[in-house]
C-alpha cells in the first residue's frame, strides 16, 4: 500500500499518465480528472496504486490529494458523521491462566466535539470502562458512512480516553452526545459517565485501497469538517434517481474513456465534496488480451473522481457547480 503525504500540488504540471492497478485479482481503476472544467491545460490521471516507487505515480497521487479535501478535513468529515466506532483498550486479565495484558475491542456509539475528539458515553458494567479506569491508553477506529468494504475511508485515532471529574463538562459532554444520539436515555443510568480522548498522539487515515498516511494531530484538531457533509447523502441521492443521463454526460464530458470503441453503460455518484465527487463508472471496453475473438468486449468498473471548476462551500454552491459541469457537457456534446 502506497503512503501519500497529503499536500498540494500544481494541477497542470503533469501530462497524461494511465494503468491499471490489480488488487486481489480485481482490475482496480482510481482515477482523477485534473483538465478541462478543472485547470486549463491538465490532462486525465490513472494512479497505479502498486508502483510504490514511481516518481510518475507520486506525482500522480499529489494530484489526486490537491483534487480533494485536504487528509485532516477528510478525517475530521469522517469523525463527524459517524454514530459508532470501534474502540481499543489495554486489557489486563489478572489472576487469569492466560493472565497478562491484552487489546480489547469493543462496538462503541460516539460523538465529537468541536476539535473532533471523541466523546463516549460509558457504563462501569462494561469491561472497556474497567479498562480505561486502570489505563487511558486506547484508540478509536472510525470509518466512513456507508462504509462498505476496504475501498472506503477510516480514521483511528490514538490517545487517552479519560473520564471528566467536574459534573459541569460531563453535563456538557452529554448535550453533545444527545445531539447525535436523542434517544440514548441511559446516559442518566447512575452506572453511565461520559468519556473523551481528552489527548491525541496519532491520527492515521485510510482512504480506500492505495491512499493511507499520518496525520498531522494539530492539523486534524484544528481543520474543519466538510460543509456538504449534513446534505451530499440527500443530493447524491436526488442525483442518482433523477439524472444519471445528466452524469453519465459530465464523466463522458470531463473524462472520456481511453479506450476506442469503449462504451459507457452507467455512471452514479458514490460520494461529493467542497472539491469534486468520486462516481462509480461501468464501462464496456475492448478486451485487447483477447486474440480469439475480433472486437470482444470486457466490463470494467472504476471509481473516477472529478475535480469541480470551483469550490462548492454550500448548497446553494454544490447545486450552481452541478448545474455548470451539466451545461458544459450538454454544450460540448452539442459541438
Amino acid at each position: 500500500m502506497a503512503f501519500i503525504v497529503f499536500g498540494a500540488a500544481s494541477l497542470c504540471s503533469l501530462n497524461r499518465h494511465a494503468s491499471v492497478a490489480r488488487h486481489n485479482g480485481v482490475r482496480d481503476h482510481q482515477r482523477v480528472l485534473v483538465g478541462r472544467g478543472a485547470a486549463r491545460g491538465c490532462r486525465l490521471m490513472t494512479m497505479n496504486v502498486q508502483q510504490e516507487n514511481s516518481s510518475v505515480e507520486k506525482k500522480a497521487q499529489s494530484v489526486i490529494e490537491a483534487s480533494r479535501p485536504t487528509g485532516a478535513e477528510q478525517c475530521r468529515t469522517i469523525a463527524a458523521t459517524a454514530t459508532s466506532a470501534a474502540l481499543a483498550t489495554v486489557h489486563d486479565r489478572k489472576g487469569d491462566e492466560d493472565a497478562g495484558v491484552y487489546p480489547f475491542a469493543s462496538m462503541v456509539e460516539l460523538a465529537v466535539d468541536e476539535q473532533g475528539r471523541p466523546i463516549l458515553g460509558m457504563s462501569t458494567l462494561s469491561a472497556h470502562t474497567r479498562d480505561l479506569a486502570s489505563n487511558p491508553r486506547a484508540s478509536v477506529c472510525i470509518i466512513q458512512k456507508g462504509w462498505s468494504s476496504i475501498r472506503d475511508s477510516r480514521v483511528t485515532l490514538v490517545g487517552e480516553c479519560v473520564k471528566p471529574a467536574d459534573a459541569k463538562e460531563q453535563e456538557a459532554l452529554k448535550v453533545l452526545y444527545r445531539a447525535k444520539h436523542p434517544h440514548a436515555f441511559w446516559v442518566d443510568f447512575g452506572d453511565f459517565s461520559m468519556f473523551r480522548m481528552e489527548k491525541i498522539v496519532e491520527v492515521r487515515y485510510v482512504g480506500g485501497i492505495g491512499r493511507a498516511g499520518s496525520i498531522n494531530v494539530d492539523a486534524y484538531l484544528q481543520a474543519q469538517p466538510d460543509p456538504l457533509m449534513d446534505f451530499v447523502d440527500r443530493i447524491i441521492g436526488h442525483m442518482n434517481k433523477d439524472h444519471e443521463d445528466e452524469i453519465k454526460a459530465i464523466v463522458q464530458h470531463y473524462a472520456p474513456l481511453e479506450q476506442p470503441g469503449g462504451t459507457l453503460v452507467s455512471a452514479k455518484m458514490a460520494a461529493m465534496d467542497k472539491k469534486g465527487m468520486d462516481v462509480l463508472v461501468i464501462a464496456d471496453i475492448p478486451d485487447e488480451a483477447s486474440a480469439e475473438e475480433v472486437n470482444k468486449m470486457k466490463r470494467v468498473n472504476f471509481t473516477q473522481r472529478l475535480a469541480f471548476p470551483f469550490e462548492a462551500s454550500d448548497r446553494k454552491l454544490a447545486k450552481e457547480v452541478l448545474v455548470a459541469m451539466t451545461n458544459a457537457a450538454a454544450a460540448g456534446a452539442a459541438t
